[in-house]
């Protein structure tokens, strides 16, 4: 059963989407803020944009370009097919033309 998504869930999400253009949430920060590791956020983070996205049509105009952004980290523009840049769109810091997804390993953030 999927958790209710509340205010912190959402610090979360724009928390990860921050981060993004980095290589993912520093683990310095994500661990005193959450109380989450990295992975552990990137878990919630996934379940949270899946959940939203259901239902994105009931968010207001902030939440639903958060979910936007949250899906294009994801590699899904709209709710979930694979997500590729556009010659139209070469300054999108989130813009990743290679198909994958973000993976935690020993506090780093990698594409695959």
């Amino acid at each position: 059963m999927p958790q209710p998504v509340d205010d912190i869930d959402w610090e979360i999400v724009e928390f990860v989407v921050n981060w993004a253009p980095f290589g993912g949430p520093d683990p310095e920060e994500a661990l005193p803020r959450f109380g989450m590791s990295c992975e552990q956020i990137w878990a919630r983070f996934t379940d949270i944009v899946d959940e939203v996205g259901r239902s994105d049509a009931r968010l207001d105009r902030r939440r639903r370009e958060l979910v936007r952004r949250a899906r294009r980290v994801l590699g899904r523009a709209d709710g979930g097919a694979p997500h590729r840049s556009s010659a139209s769109d070469p300054a999108d810091p989130l813009a990743i033309s290679a198909p994958g997804h973000w993976v935690a390993r020993r506090g780093v953030w990698y594409w695959r």
